[in-house]
């Protein structure tokens, strides 16, 4: 799947979170693969940069929505690239 397409999923998957539950996820469950790696990884990535209770089953931190987003895009992804995308979460 290109970039284009699995950003587009997660756009409509948002829009369709933030529709049925009235309110912006907070984790996004999804496969990254490391810069120069042929293996991936399933990972839990958090929205928002503040801290967590449950630090260390978080793999990353972005500032929302546009940040999760450049992660999918090798031109602005820097040690790993998001491949896959699962779901949104409001939980771990």
């Amino acid at each position: 799947m290109s970039y284009k397409k699995l950003q587009e999923q997660i756009k409509q998957a948002w829009d369709e979170y933030v529709a049925k539950n009235r309110t912006e996820p907070t984790y996004a469950n999804c496969r990254v693969r490391f810069d120069g790696e042929v293996n991936s990884m399933d990972v839990c990535i958090k929205l928002y940069d503040d801290l967590d209770a449950q630090d260390n089953l978080i793999f990353f931190y972005c500032t929302g929505l546009n940040d999760f987003l450049s992660l999918c895009d090798p031109t602005e992804a820097d040690e790993f690239l998001v491949t896959e995308f699962t779901d949104f979460s409001d939980e771990i």
